[in-house]
């Protein structure tokens, strides 16, 4: 047990005995520490924080502590057990607008909010929700994060069709929607992410024609839609033959009980054919 408490009991820069702004990493080797306390200290200028993989008790509080570090750019929770906080983790992260990048995968969190009044998170590049197993579809909010370059859901057991706003989040360089439960059509606003370089909608339940839009997305290198069996086909028109021209590469992992295969020069989406190159980074910070 560490006690780290500010015991004058104020939050403040000018008081002898608060912490501020940093947390020295030598707490980090701390390997056998079971409890650390430090309320009431001063970490209002903190910029990065990622105790990730080294909290296993649940936390209870909805995250509320989060609201006092108003200089958050970086936050990685990944694998601390949230499985008791409740609809509320989304309104405190919401009340931090220097949020670039939210890492919060395999946290047990038990729903995602469908509704938030109003985003002021607006600055966030990175979004990793993947392995929380939430059961809702995907909540309108999250369209509103325009500067998004890289959103992660994947993992989760999110329903319904994929909106066509999805096609307002046109900084999104990296998408993972796979192992999830989606159904219906690639919205053919797929086509707005013309910054797209990696989209992976692996393990789904969609079905109808892959979209011509498609074939806007210049800058794509990796494709995965295996696992979805009844997506059809789509023959490459006009649109995939002028971006998605012979001397590109571009890889590709489709959907039906095919061997895996790699190529170079496609001709038309089959369902079936695997090829991967190239992955980009999935951390931006």
């Amino acid at each position: 047990m560490l006690d780290l408490r500010n015991r004058d009991g104020y939050a403040d820069k000018a008081t002898d005995h608060a912490f501020g702004d940093e947390i020295n990493p030598s707490l980090l080797v701390l390997k056998y520490l079971v409890y650390l306390d430090l309320s009431m200290n001063n970490f209002g200028g903190l910029l990065y924080l990622d105790p990730s993989n080294n909290v296993v008790e649940p936390i209870e509080n909805d995250l509320h502590w989060l609201a006092t570090l108003s200089s958050l750019k970086y936050l990685n929770l990944e694998g601390v057990n949230l499985a008791k906080t409740t609809s509320y983790w989304l309104p405190t992260v919401n009340m931090l607008p220097s949020f670039v990048e939210l890492h919060l995968p395999s946290c047990r969190l038990p729903m995602l909010p469908l509704t938030l009044p109003s985003i002021n998170f607006t600055s966030l590049l990175v979004l990793d929700l993947s392995d929380n197993k939430f059961t809702s579809t995907i909540p309108p909010w999250l369209f509103n994060l325009t500067e998004l370059e890289m959103l992660d859901l994947t993992d989760n057991n999110l329903t319904g069709k994929l909106p066509d706003s999805l096609g307002y989040l046109k900084s999104l360089r990296y998408l993972d929607l796979s192992y999830n439960s989606f159904q219906g059509s690639i919205p053919k606003s797929i086509g707005n992410l013309t910054s797209l370089e990696e989209f992976d909608l692996a393990w789904n339940q969609m079905s109808g024609i892959i979209p011509e839009s498609l074939g806007k997305l210049s800058s794509l290198v990796s494709l995965d839609i295996y696992g979805n069996q009844h997506m059809g086909r789509c023959h490459y028109r006009s649109s995939f033959r002028e971006t998605w021209r012979p001397e590109k590469s571009i890889d590709c992992v489709y959907t039906q009980n095919e061997h895996p295969m790699r190529t170079r020069h496609v001709e038309e989406i089959v369902p079936g054919q695997r090829c991967l190159r190239h992955p980009t980074s999935r951390s931006f910070h």
